[in-house]
């Protein structure tokens, strides 16, 4: 295939067409299986694109950082920016932070990703990536 995704949630797992990339499931926090096989996927396909989907919330970001730093491969967020948080929050598909998102939204580890996290902040929300099929229903009618 063409490149590698990630996925944080089973949801989002069964929601990814069938196309021409390899998907992996990780259930949250890749194990150290999931880690081997991703580094050996890399190891012999440098050239593809390696991209993560996970939720559009703190721990979403510090999974993909996670991901980043234990296997070495450059993976890139996708679908995790500020037009996608947008779509689920004009759906009503969003939720309010809570005490510990709010604690965590300005540990360096996530500053790559703070343009988002601010937006977060100031609105109030982030966004469970469980069915991206679902918010595709719903921006139909």
């Amino acid at each position: 295939g063409t490149s590698l995704i990630t996925v944080e949630n089973l949801t989002t797992y069964h929601d990814e067409p069938v196309c021409q990339n390899a998907i992996v499931y990780l259930g949250g926090f890749h194990n150290t299986i999931r880690t081997d096989l991703l580094k050996r996927i890399y190891a012999a396909n440098p050239d593809k694109g390696y991209f993560h989907k996970g939720d559009i919330d703190v721990y979403g970001f510090v999974i993909l950082e996670n991901l980043k730093r234990k296997t070495g491969i450059p993976f890139l967020p996708l679908e995790m920016d500020l037009d996608t948080l947008k779509e689920f929050e004009a759906c009503h598909l969003i939720k309010p932070l809570n005490a510990s998102d709010r604690k965590m939204l300005h540990i360096p580890q996530l500053s790559p990703y703070q343009e988002i996290l601010t937006y977060m902040e100031q609105h109030d929300c982030k966004a469970e990536q469980e069915s991206r099929q679902a918010l595709r229903l719903l921006h139909k009618k």
